[in-house]
């Protein structure tokens, strides 16, 4: 069994104070382009849950990064990490399925890398899902108000990685997103959707929002990083529904360290509720505010 006293990890809270680091604007003038390496997890049909989860880091953060995983790689005799298929495959003694500790002793150097180059630097990884019983409950109506599982999970995670790192964007300091390519077309083209709406919708995604692009993770070492962590995300959402602990690998793949708080978010009934009630408020106030400046 894995270890059940992981504070870090809350699904259930807005969680912030990620950027103690990053906060640090630098030189007068200097340009910073954040980049955030995005993968997603989990289908309604077989998890229940749809996700995304990723890094965000600076570029420096990351030129170190690739290095220090093409080091692994290298040792290992591999040209590049897909987690589920190099779980799979590693070969442990005798017949017992893999357990949580397992899978944390098989990642641990790529975790190493991750934490040494990206969480200990002003970086920190970012997990959104939510769950597609949810989201079915909802009223047709109030289905208005809220995205489909994963562009709901896709768009609460971009809006989330840009409040926090907004103290330090602009114009001359913008975030790019890329993320895994998909089998379907049709998922590009929502992701893609997705980012242009949010674009379009205020001041700090405007100013923010540098790029996005859809890219092959057995080429870009952040994206092999991403799809350990969606990896991770869904084992251990599935292991807390059934003992309320959470797997060792994953807090070393999102917690800086035994007192961070790390930024994960599930949306589940009641909390899309709650997001469909703060909307349908805010449309409501716009509507009046424009009523009163009509008169």
């Amino acid at each position: 069994m894995g270890t059940c006293a992981i504070p870090a990890i809350d699904f259930s809270s807005d969680l912030m104070g990620m950027l103690d680091s990053m906060s640090d604007r630098g030189k007068q003038g200097e340009s910073t382009v954040f980049h955030c390496s995005l993968d997603d997890f989990g289908t309604c049909g077989n998890d229940g849950v749809r996700g995304f989860a990723g890094y965000v880091a600076s570029k420096e953060c990351w030129d170190r990064f690739n290095f220090c995983w093409d080091e692994v790689l290298n040792y290992l005799g591999i040209e590049y990490l897909h987690t589920a298929h190099y779980l799979n495959q590693f070969p442990l003694i005798g017949d017992k399925p893999k357990s949580d500790e397992d899978d944390y002793r098989i990642l641990e150097p790529f975790l190493r890398v991750v934490r040494g180059e990206i969480l200990e630097r002003g970086g920190f990884g970012v997990i959104v899902l939510t769950e597609c019983a949810g989201y079915e409950s909802l009223s047709n109506e109030e289905k208005m108000w809220i995205r489909p599982p994963a562009r709901n999970s896709l768009e609460m995670l971009i809006g989330a990685v840009c409040n926090q790192v907004s103290p330090v964007l602009g114009r001359h300091n913008p975030i790019a997103f890329q993320i895994d390519e998909t089998d379907s077309p049709d998922n590009a083209m929502e992701v893609l959707e997705s980012y242009t709406i949010l674009k379009k919708q205020n001041d700090l995604y405007r100013r923010s929002l540098g790029g996005i692009c859809f890219a092959d993770d057995t080429m870009l070492r952040p994206l092999q990083a991403a799809d350990m962590l969606g990896n991770l995300a869904l084992k251990g959402w599935r292991r807390h529904k059934v003992d309320k602990c959470w797997p060792i690998a994953l807090d070393q793949a999102i917690a800086k360290d035994k007192d961070a708080v790390a930024f994960a978010r599930a949306y589940d009934e009641s909390i899309l509720r709650g997001v469909v009630n703060l909307r349908r408020m805010r449309h409501q106030k716009a509507m009046q505010q424009s009523d009163i400046e009509i008169q």
